[in-house]
């Protein structure tokens, strides 16, 4: 058997490298004498285990082999607004098959003032959410988003645009405003949920880093605004990395997977926001605010803030004195499993020697 890899770029195909980089292309094609097929980075991801950024895209012969599902007639379409999760309109996707929650693609977005964005073509980020539909699903957002076909006088034009995501890249269709955007308020940060939530007086925070120990809170003189402990939170569908490469080492960021994440949930107003921006470098394009759902004790909460890290790059060690500021926020507070698996992930990806020493003695 043989893996060949190449980037022919048709709508809706994947293009693809060698390994789950976080700068991956898509498209494997496996040869055999007996078969030939075509998958997707995800599927390999779902199929064949692989499960973090840094793992190689291995294929054995086998099993495994007749569970790969090819990559025609499929249908993906890229939402930012009121279809996403929780949303409005998400009811239109309760049945299509998500494939990334913390996707991209490049454009503007507006507030139109009637309860829904709009996009436009532009050299910014606009994010959102990657489904696969089918032919029927589809038909369905064309008449929600007025959209009658090529050459029409459609409300917003359905276009063909490249989606990133933490694991791959492909082409979906993306809904796209023709009409005049007049005097619609441009939506900072690119994000149509952020544009809703951040606009509230209170809200949840999700700290699965740094942000778990209160050190730094008290040399700020912020620890009251962080007093509001909610409880230990679980964000499924994610992995720990450090995908941020500092100065001195990596930061943490959470980047989409089958695994899970958990931290510390805190009810903060927006007096606190100043203060996260600047530790997290939000003005300066280092992280992103974003909202997603986090469970705490079993009960699921859907609009919960977090950051993430906007250019991601290959996992980088991070220093001895922040990796002791998140184990030392962990400790105690969520899961033993999980403080374990924060201690394990630093050593075998890392090496031991600095992180126990550090860890002996300061946690």
């Amino acid at each position: 058997m043989s893996v060949q890899i190449f980037s022919r770029i048709n709508p809706g195909d994947f293009f693809c490298d060698k390994t789950v980089t976080t700068d991956p292309v898509t498209l494997v094609r496996v040869e055999d004498r007996r078969m030939t097929t075509s998958f997707s980075t995800l599927e390999m991801r779902q199929h064949l285990g692989v499960t973090t950024l840094s793992q190689r895209l291995t294929y054995t012969h086998g099993e495994k082999e007749r569970r790969l599902i090819r990559m025609i007639n499929r249908n993906y379409v890229f939402v930012y607004g009121t279809l996403r999760k929780h949303e409005a309109n998400h009811q239109f996707l309760k049945e299509a098959r998500c494939i990334s929650q913390q996707c991209w693609t490049h454009g503007i977005l507006y507030d139109t003032g009637n309860g829904y964005p709009a996009m436009v073509s532009g050299g910014q980020r606009v994010y959102g959410e990657l489904y696969e539909v089918t032919a029927e699903q589809l038909k369905r957002l064309d008449i929600l988003e007025g959209y009658k076909g090529v050459g029409r006088d459609n409300h917003y034009e359905r276009s063909t645009q490249v989606i990133h995501t933490d694991f791959a890249t492909s082409e979906a269709y993306v809904y796209v405003y023709s009409q005049p955007i007049r005097d619609f308020k441009e939506i900072r940060f690119g994000d149509w949920k952020c544009h809703r939530y951040l606009q509230q007086g209170e809200f949840l925070y999700f700290a699965y880093g740094s942000c778990m120990d209160t050190e730094r809170f008290e040399d700020a003189g912020v620890k009251h605004q962080f007093d509001r402990v909610i409880g230990c939170g679980v964000a499924e569908s994610y992995s720990l990395a450090y995908t941020r490469k500092s100065r001195d080492g990596g930061r943490a960021d959470l980047i989409e997977s089958n695994e899970q994440v958990e931290g510390k949930v805190y009810q903060i107003t927006s007096e606190t926001l100043p203060y996260l921006y600047r530790r997290e470098g939000v003005t300066a394009n280092i992280y992103r605010p974003a909202f997603i759902e986090v469970k705490i004790n079993n009960k699921l909460y859907k609009n919960v803030l977090t950051f993430f890290v906007v250019e991601k790059e290959d996992e980088v060690a991070p220093p001895p004195h922040y990796a002791t500021e998140i184990l030392r926020g962990a400790k105690g507070f969520v899961s033993e499993a999980y403080y374990q698996k924060l201690v394990d992930d630093l050593n075998v990806k890392f090496g031991k020697g600095v992180w126990s020493c550090e860890i002996s003695i300061k946690v």
